[in-house]
């Protein structure tokens, strides 16, 4: 299912993978609530490794500017992460609304 995923939202994993290696986290196009990231136990450094190898596995237009994407992927020590952001492709803004960890 997961080849399924990577060729169905091919353009979205591309385009998020790239962003991310663009991106600093200081930019003002990337923002995220730290309290999220803290819940989940998720670093940033963590979320920039999702976002640069991860793949979007979910894609949803919104009512108003942007999609919803989840991306899953490994938080550079294999452990899996998945990720709900936001997505306005036009202005490369991305927003984190919610991250978790997932435990084996």
């Amino acid at each position: 299912m997961v080849v399924e995923q990577q060729l169905e939202f091919k353009f979205q994993t591309e385009w998020i993978r790239e962003y991310a290696r663009a991106w600093s986290p200081m930019e003002a196009g990337f923002t995220y609530a730290p309290e999220v990231l803290r819940r989940a136990n998720v670093f940033i450094v963590d979320l920039r490794n999702l976002l640069r190898n991860g793949v979007v596995t979910y894609d949803e237009k919104l009512d108003g500017p942007g999609a919803l994407w989840i991306v899953e992927g490994d938080d550079g020590d294999g452990n899996l992460i998945v990720a709900e952001i936001v997505v306005i492709s036009e202005e490369l803004d991305v927003t984190v609304r919610s991250v978790r960890r997932v435990v084996y």
